[in-house]
């Protein structure tokens, strides 16, 4: 179950996007880079129980009447506990590491609020933070899927199909493959429900794309995580 106060999910997205600002052309602004960072960490805890209790809880101290849109100027004190313990799980633990490298475009809002903020610079494996996120994306998607057919009895039959192959021990990327070939010639057939299928699996290719790319440059992930304000 997702923790409390965050909205529902979508497939993963990976950090490092524009850094917010003015809803200008081309600029994102701070609310999205806000839910986006907050929506990745929800998919990244789901994998350990223990960092779920630990953003619950973090959560149910949060004023819900606060917006969101001013945690980068006025952080819930519960919020800035809870990343606080994030920082110092993440060298014993690839979540905690993963949930890190999600902040870091939340983490850049703060750092330019306030510059005199002290800052903590880590260095985290960029293959470990890479398989925690890419598991996040999958499950994420998954998820996302399960909602999405269930609404369709063609496409819920081909996924339950797909998942029952996938998940034996003959299940081969061939599988998947073929499954998403039929797929695609549903939605060409003017099928909305498989064009909606179609979408949910391009948007989570892109995203461990996106991933994979960013893991294939540095042998470790830079964050910067903002520290209790002086």
């Amino acid at each position: 179950m997702a923790p409390e106060g965050l909205p529902e999910g979508r497939a993963s997205t990976p950090a490092g996007g524009p850094e917010g600002g003015e809803a200008d052309e081309g600029v994102v602004p701070e609310l999205v880079v806000i839910l986006e960072a907050l929506l990745d960490v929800r998919d990244i805890v789901l994998s350990d129980g223990d960092e779920v209790l630990h953003l619950r809880s973090a959560l149910a101290r949060v004023d819900r009447d606060t917006s969101i849109a001013t945690w980068p100027r006025a952080e819930p004190a519960a919020m800035t506990e809870w990343r606080q313990g994030v920082l110092q799980r993440a060298a014993r633990s690839d979540v905690a590491a993963a949930i890190l490298h999600a902040l870091e475009p939340y983490h850049a809002l703060i750092r330019r609020a306030d510059p005199s903020r002290p800052v903590v610079v880590l260095h985290l494996p960029a293959d470990r933070v890479t398989a925690v996120r890419q598991r996040a994306v999958m499950s994420a998607w998954c998820e996302q899927m399960e909602q999405m057919v269930a609404r369709d009895g063609v496409e819920l039959g081909e996924w339950l199909r797909y998942c029952i192959t996938a998940h034996s021990s003959a299940g081969t990327q061939e599988d998947m493959m073929a499954w998403e070939q039929r797929v695609i010639r549903r939605a060409e057939a003017d099928s909305e429900a498989a064009a909606r299928v179609l979408e949910s699996i391009r948007q989570r290719d892109r995203a461990m794309a996106a991933l994979a790319a960013d893991a294939a440059r540095p042998a470790v992930f830079v964050v910067h995580v903002p520290s209790v304000a002086p």
